[in-house]
Order: structure tokens, then C-alpha cells, then sequence
């Protein structure tokens, strides 16, 4: 089957439906194919209702490859296995050990709002299973701001942020605001695209002012080849010197669209959430944690999980029963932060029910014990 230009624009989530700007992106892979001695992949790739390449394309098909006979050219095409070339043609080397390596990814957004965006998301489904058979769930995405008249103009070609993604698959419109469904749905050019999504579970801010440039973090990385690759699909970070760099930003956790517990940690780097939980390794000898001495908040966290799931199988909880934990705090959210990271991440999760708002005004002056009054 021949393609069009419009075909491969939304194949690969082009920025116009048209295919318009592709060209540098065809010539690349003209010159790829010529040498590693594969058929001429370009000579399938016509205006609609033509079957041979327009003429603007053959003056580079000539140039690389001569007086070629096209139909033989494109039968060539027709029965060659390109599943033994790179599974979809992906550059050599930025997929292999993606999993073994950082476990880090980058793609780009058109902008910045996890408020209201809570996930990523794919324009073809076999996009999205790609990236699920590559990843485990929480695999940490980086996102930078495409170079777009889309894209704010303030933040075009930086790196952003940070998005945890889980695998749960869905719908565009089940982890998006309805603002931006509405806009979504406006726009002709999106309406049909990017619909198969998975849900994000945290996202954090790069915390400087402005965001670092990408190149300045990943130099080399995004190049006219692999920008838009990156932009449709993802591509894993396998360079240490790129891995380095991203685990030394400055973060923030920050609200996201389906989470009502994010965005309460302090600043840190990003290599404190990819490390393993210190619960994997336990202490060769007895240990105790305490803090300083001082004023301190009376907090109470709760468990979010079924009382039966964490204590003894043979053991039933009562009806309404939780996992509640007391204590003293001079910072009950970053006391929350340091419990949580001793739990892998799932369905144990810790979360502070007192006091609200957090903190309060005043801590108390002593640890002796205080009335928590009504709480809801």
C-alpha cells in the first residue's frame, strides 16, 4: 500500500496534517536506506490518487539513487521485512536497554499545566503499547516545551518538568480538565489525535527560573531526526552524562489532574525519587530517627489502604477501620515525605488529615498532649 503525506503526518503525530516540513525528515531516510543497501523506502510515499512520488521528491530520489525504475523500486518496498530494521524504523541505539539503563524518558508538550493534564498521551494505539512494553509503571518521563507557535513562547525549547506515568490506559478526555477537552475538541487540527492515553500518578516542576534548555541538559539530544520521534512516541535518556545531568534538577512536586494529594513535597533533586526505597535494604543494626528539639505540630497521617491488606490474613477489621498514625512534627508534611519513602510505590500511600490547612500557624510549644478538636 502506498502512503500520503497526510498518512505519515498522523502516523507519527506531525505537527501539520498535511505532511508540510517533512521533507529534511524523508531526505535522511532516502540517504539511510541508500546506505545500508535497503529498498528505497521514499519511493512509496505519493500525493493522494498518484502512485509515484511527486516530482519535487524525485529530483532527490534521482540524485541519491539515478534513473531508477520506480515500480520495480516499490515492489521492492512491498515485500521487504522491515520488522528486522529497528521495530519501525527507530534510530539504532535509543531504545535498546531503555529499561536497564535510567528508565528515564523525554517528549514534549505544548505547554506546561499538570493541573489540568494528567497523563500522556499517543496519537496511534500501537504507540502507546509500544511505550508500555519498554516501560514499567512509574517510569519517569521528562518533558520539554516543543518549539511551536503552539507552545508559550517564554517556555518553547525548555525542559519543564517531570511526569510519573503509570499504565493504565484510557481515553485523552478521562485524565484531561474540561477546559482542555473544550479546546481540544475546538481545534480541528487535534480533535482526532492523541486520544490514547496513560494516566499519570505525580508530577514534578523543574524549579529554576527560567527552565533550563534542553540542549543545555540533554545537548545533542533533540536534533532535527529525533524531535519529532520524541515528541510522538518518547524516547528513553541512555547517555550518563544526560542521566547526570536530569538527576541533578532542582524539583517541586505540583498539582495534577486526577491526584488531590500532589504537590505538597519541598524542593530536592530528581535523583531522590528515582532512588530504591531504603525499605529494600534493611539496617544491619537497631536505629532510631529523631528531630530536634523545638516547638512542633501534633499531625495525624492516615494509610490509604484496606487495614486487611497490611496486617496478619487471619485477622478481620472491623467495619470503617484505618491505619492511623500520631506524632510530633516540626514539618508534618516533610515527616509525611520521609515516612513515604520507605514505601515502594502503590497502594500504600501515606496522607496528613491533620491538621488542615497544613501547617498551622503556630506550632505547639510542647509535646504534651493536646485536644485535636473536631476534625471531619
Amino acid at each position: 500500500m502506498r502512503a500520503t503525506y497526510p498518512m505519515v503526518a498522523e502516523a507519527i503525530g506531525w505537527s501539520h496534517p498535511t505532511g508540510r516540513g517533512l521533507g529534511d525528515h524523508l531526505y535522511e531516510i532516502l540517504h539511510y536506506c541508500k546506505d545500508q543497501d535497503l529498498p528505497p523506502l521514499t519511493t512509496i510515499l505519493v500525493k493522494k490518487g498518484t502512485r509515484y512520488p511527486p516530482e519535487d521528491a524525485m529530483v532527490y530520489i534521482r540524485a541519491a539513487l539515478g534513473d531508477i525504475d520506480l515500480e520495480e523500486s516499490q515492489k521492492e518496498v512491498f515485500g521487504f521485512d522491515w520488522s528486522a530494521v529497528f521495530e519501525e524504523a527507530e534510530p539504532r541505539g535509543l531504545i535498546d536497554n531503555a529499561v536497564e539503563t535510567s528508565g528515564i524518558w523525554l517528549t514534549s508538550f505544548w505547554g506546561w499545566s499538570p493541573a489540568d493534564w494528567g497523563c500522556l498521551s499517543f496519537s496511534q494505539e500501537w504507540m502507546r503499547g509500544k511505550f508500555i512494553e519498554r516501560t514499567e509503571p512509574g517510569v519517569i518521563v521528562a518533558i520539554y516545551v516543543a518549539d511551536s507557535n503552539r507552545s508559550p513562547a517564554h517556555l518553547r525549547k525548555r525542559l519543564v518538568g517531570f511526569y510519573e506515568v503509570t499504565h493504565e490506559s484510557g481515553h485523552l478526555f478521562d485524565f484531561i480538565g474540561a477546559p482542555r477537552r473544550a479546546e481540544h475538541e475546538s481545534d480541528p487540527e487535534r480533535r482526532h489525535k492523541f486520544h490514547f492515553s496513560l494516566k499519570a500518578s505525580r508530577a514534578w516542576k523543574v524549579d529554576l527560573d527560567p527552565p533550563p534548555f534542553v540542549d543545555d541538559v540533554l545537548s545533542g539530544f533533540v536534533t532535527q531526526a529525533t524531535g519529532t520521534l520524541i515528541g510522538a512516541r518518547g524516547l528513553p535518556v541512555i547517555d550518563p552524562d544526560h542521566v547526570a545531568n536530569l538527576l541533578r534538577l532542582p524539583i517541586v512536586e505540583v498539582p495534577l489532574f486526577g491526584n488531590s494529594t500532589a504537590g505538597r513535597n519541598d524542593r530536592f533533586e530528581l535523583n531522590q525519587i528515582t532512588k530504591v526505597s531504603r525499605a529494600v535494604h534493611p539496617p544491619k543494626e537497631p536505629y532510631f530517627i529523631a528531630e530536634p528539639n523545638g516547638p512542633k505540630h501534633l499531625y495525624v497521617m492516615r494509610l490509604s489502604c484496606d487495614p486487611e491488606e497490611w496486617l496478619t490474613s487471619d485477622w478481620t477489621a472491623p467495619a470503617g477501620a484505618q491505619i492511623i498514625k500520631v506524632g510530633f512534627s516540626k514539618s508534618p508534611v516533610s515527616r509525611c515525605r520521609q515516612i513515604q519513602a520507605a514505601y515502594p510505590a502503590g497502594r500504600f500511600r501515606w496522607e496528613i488529615v491533620y491538621p488542615e490547612p497544613i501547617p498551622k500557624p503556630h506550632p505547639i510549644p510542647t509535646q504534651r498532649p493536646q485536644s485535636l478538636g473536631k476534625m471531619r
